[in-house]
Formats: structure tokens, C-alpha cells, sequence
């Protein structure tokens, strides 16, 4: 996918998600962050043609590709069935029910927690692990974003409670 192309198809799914009131400001430092999480968890939800690799980063997820994209974004236009695409697509719906009316901060403890969950699932699998799997996820969280164990144990549930998130974390 060329440069261009990938920025349009950023842009359009900005846009849908926009559509579906979920907002962002690519001049403000805490938008773009929310934006990273958005198009990670995009990724994670298996929204099509959303393709960008992300590191763990002190905020979380972070895709030096992306943040170049984005401030792209403006410089292209994109049609209404570009953004259409992602309308009707039902794991966009998905994922727009999820990250609807959340802020920032949740978004981040929530692809920190998918992205422990990888090492935690590997201290599981080389036997590595003392205590419970839970109560191990939480402390590395909140030791790490510095932020109250109960906050991150209520994004977990929240995760949780989301049979697809909860599915797709288990098949990771």
C-alpha cells in the first residue's frame, strides 16, 4: 500500500469514527496519543486495511508511522465511500462500542493491559509466574502507568466483560 493510500485509509477511518462520536485533534498532544490507541485497538479488532506496527512506548503503544500519517492527514481527501467502508464493517462497529465515550487514559491502561497479557502469558508458559495471573497483570500495570490497582482492575473487567476483547485475548 503506497504512502498516500495508507493515509487515506487512515483518515477515513478517523473519519467514521468521528461519524460515530468518537473525536480526536491531531494539534493537541493527548489526541494523538488517543489516536494511537484507537488505530492499535483498530488493529486489534481486525478492522480491514489498518496495518502499522506498534512498541511499547512510555504511554503505551506507539507507532512512529502512524504519528508521520497523521499529520498527513489534512493534505489528502477521502470520499464518503471510503469512510463508508468502515461504517459497514462489522468489526468497526465493534470496536466503536468499545472505545465510545472513553477517555484518553482508559484507553491506554486498556492496550497496556493486551499488551502485558502477552508477557504475563509467557512467564505462564515458562513457568515463571508466582501468584495469580490476575493480581501479577494488575501490579506490572499499575506499577508501570503509575496508576490505583482498582482502576486498572476496572478496565480489565470492563475488558473482560467484552466476550470478543475477551476471546481475542485469549487466541493472542
Amino acid at each position: 500500500m503506497s504512502v498516500v493510500d495508507k493515509v487515506k485509509t487512515l483518515k477515513a477511518l478517523l473519519e467514521a469514527l468521528k461519524a460515530n462520536g468518537v473525536t480526536y485533534n491531531t494539534k493537541r498532544v493527548d489526541s494523538r496519543l488517543k489516536i494511537q490507541k484507537l488505530v492499535y485497538l483498530a488493529q486489534f479488532f481486525g478492522v480491514s486495511s489498518i496495518e502499522y506496527e506498534f512498541n511499547r512506548y512510555l504511554r503505551g503503544a506507539y507507532s512512529e508511522e502512524l504519528a508521520e500519517d497523521y499529520y498527513r492527514i489534512d493534505n489528502v481527501k477521502v470520499s464518503n465511500e471510503d469512510i463508508e467502508r468502515f461504517l459497514n464493517d462489522e468489526k468497526f462497529r465493534k470496536l466503536v462500542k468499545f472505545v465510545k465515550g472513553k477517555s484518553g487514559r482508559w484507553l491506554e491502561i486498556a492496550v497496556e493491559i493486551i499488551e502485558t497479557e502477552k508477557i504475563v502469558d509467557d512467564m505462564v508458559n515458562r513457568g515463571l509466574l508466582n501468584g495469580n495471573r490476575e493480581d501479577v497483570l494488575v501490579n506490572m500495570i499499575s506499577n508501570r502507568k503509575l496508576v490505583k490497582q482498582t482502576y486498572v482492575k476496572s478496565v480489565l473487567n470492563e475488558l473482560e466483560s467484552n466476550l470478543y476483547i475477551l476471546n481475542k485475548l485469549k487466541n493472542n
